[in-house]
């Protein structure tokens, strides 16, 4: 098994296409074995992301994924590669490699590493904003929506959206986005009402089965 240090040092180049070659050799060398193989992926994925190519970057690291051997190295490389899919704002894959993250991540761990996921869609979509690429930021707030938040951290992101649309000079598409907030809201307080009615139908029961000895 070869260690990253000496993979660094067979492929040594000045041009980063000829190591990428060297590295192609040695992921596709059936003798090398399981660790080389990934190390060299990774090795590869590096190279990707300094020149901006996300999207190969991610698909290297799941091969890297693929080839690690403990739940905790797949589950870091798989969501390295997830968070490479939301820079290509390929959303779907983003989703689905991040449901293997979570499928991985121990019971203790899950709160956590949803936490982790949702981080990397807020600080893209706040990256984007930054830059000044709204009708991006949108569709990244869009997609956090669906991503099982609370209630107040989904208002936050609708708050986010609204002001949004008002730059691009979308007011029309900022009201439906503020109508769903108080929607939401509304559900939420009748949704409330209703447990608490349960709740105090169901204490009441049980209190006059207790007076009369049932």
């Amino acid at each position: 098994m070869a260690t990253k240090e000496q993979i660094l040092n067979d492929i040594k180049a000045n041009n980063e296409e000829i190591k990428l070659e060297r590295l192609e050799k040695i992921v596709k060398d059936s003798a090398c074995d399981q660790e080389t193989r990934k190390i060299a992926f990774i090795i590869m994925s590096e190279i990707y992301i300094k020149k901006l190519w996300f999207g190969n970057a991610a698909k290297t690291f799941l091969n890297a994924a693929d080839l690690a051997k403990t739940f905790d190295d797949k589950k870091d490389l798989f969501f390295k590669a997830g968070e490479l899919f939301v820079r290509t704002q390929d959303y779907f894959t983003a989703e689905d490699t991040f449901r293997k993250v979570m499928v991985l991540a121990s019971a203790k761990d899950k709160k956590t590493t949803h936490e982790n996921i949702l981080a990397v869609y807020m600080n893209y979509a706040k990256e984007l904003e930054s830059k000044r690429m709204q009708t991006k930021a949108i569709s990244v707030y869009n997609k956090i929506l669906t991503l099982n938040i609370p209630l107040e951290e989904a208002n936050k992101v609708r708050d986010k959206m609204a002001d949004l649309y008002e730059k691009i000079g979308k007011p029309r598409d900022a009201n439906w986005i503020r109508a769903q907030k108080a929607s939401s809201i509304e559900n939420a307080k009748q949704e409330n009402e209703k447990k608490t009615t349960e709740r105090t139908a169901a204490e009441n029961e049980f209190s006059a089965e207790k007076f009369i000895g049932v």
